[in-house]
């Protein structure tokens, strides 16, 4: 196939909904600058909407960052943008496409109407040999091309197509494929809604953005930032473990979460998932080895001195004098009461 130089750009844009929606964040400029890059890039690979370095290495993250002179986080955010809006599919391999690419570059149709230039080209040279046409012949009309959509007679000039032919043929031909495209865009994301989102993340690049995507909030370019710093202090894949747990915790504020767990990870110098794993099972061990009931915990025992224990001595019971000795008592204590009363009055 010939190279193609050239991609379409409608003049409604701007006016496509998942196009409103990029422009609402705050990075919307870049995202978009992103956006038509990827779309120059596929119309160069000229594989029907296939972005690649070659036909067997993939573009990765910050290969596409350094062709296009943008942050890798910011390019990692607008990847998985337009991967949440369906604006682009990444298979299992890793290889980017453009969804929808004929409506950016209709190769069919440009290889229809070349293949109208072969044939007008063959007509003129058996023209050339056979002398003039005869008189009750139309001028300028040749057989006419049956398509699939419809059949049609191409009237054309005697000369070669120039490029603003072929692309006013072009734009007939997708002026109405793109209707056709558009109706089948809007079904396919009806359907896409109706599913449920799967919790588990591809395990391929990107993963961790794409599973916070997928599974907790909207991507912000605030979020994908904090994404990258994270990964930046460890790997894109605790950090994609680390979410996934706070995820199963339901925890509240997942992306704290999901960096404690990372701060702890840290402390216990674990740096791979095979870590991660290691820890856990160490961790059931000592759990196992160390059961803890608190419902039927012992209760401490104080020792106590030997005197504690000891029996307290009987006390001796009280006498108590007869009611004569009392009456004796009595009249002692008036006479010498009334003695000393005498003694005053001399």
């Amino acid at each position: 196939m010939s190279d193609v130089k050239w991609i379409k750009l409608s003049t409604q844009m701007f006016e496509d909904e998942k196009i409103r929606l990029i422009e609402s964040m705050p990075e919307a400029d870049t995202i978009l600058i992103v956006w038509v890059k990827l779309l120059s890039q596929a119309g160069r690979a000229n594989a029907n909407g296939y972005i690649y370095l070659s036909e067997t290495i993939p573009y990765t993250d910050e290969m596409l960052a350094t062709i296009f002179n943008r942050p890798l986080s910011t390019v990692r955010m607008a990847l998985e943008v337009f991967r949440n809006f369906g604006m682009i599919d990444v298979d299992e391999n890793h290889f980017i496409s453009i969804s929808n690419w004929e409506k950016h570059q209709n190769v069919a149709g440009l290889d229809k109407i070349r293949e109208q230039n072969r044939l007008r080209k063959q007509k003129e040279r058996e023209t050339k040999r056979l002398g003039p046409p005869e008189k009750n012949k139309k001028k300028n009309e040749i057989t006419p091309i049956n398509d699939r959509s419809r059949d049609r007679h191409v009237t054309v000039t005697p000369s070669h197509a120039t490029e603003l032919e072929l692309d006013l043929e072009l734009e007939l031909e997708l002026e109405e494929e793109l209707n056709i495209e558009l109706d089948k865009e809007l079904q396919q994301q009806e359907k896409e809604d109706l599913k449920p989102k799967a919790v588990v993340a591809a395990d391929s690049p990107g993963m961790a953005f794409r599973f916070y995507g997928d599974n907790i909030a909207l991507l912000t370019p605030h979020i994908a930032d904090r994404l990258s710093v994270m990964i930046d202090e460890s790997s894109e894949e605790l950090v994609h473990e680390a979410l996934k747990r706070a995820v199963e915790a339901n925890a509240r504020h997942k992306l704290n979460f999901a960096d404690s767990i990372l701060l702890s990870w840290k402390s216990q110098l674990i740096k791979t998932l095979n870590d991660v794993a290691a820890a856990d099972k160490e961790f059931e061990r000592r759990k196992k080895a160390q059961p803890q009931n608190y419902r039927n915990k012992p209760i401490r025992e104080e020792l106590l001195p030997d005197w504690l224990n000891a029996p307290e001595p009987e006390k001796a019971p009280e006498t108590v004098p007869p009611s004569q000795d009392l009456d004796a008592e009595k009249q002692k204590l008036l006479e010498k009461l009334a003695s000393r009363k005498g003694g005053n009055k001399e």
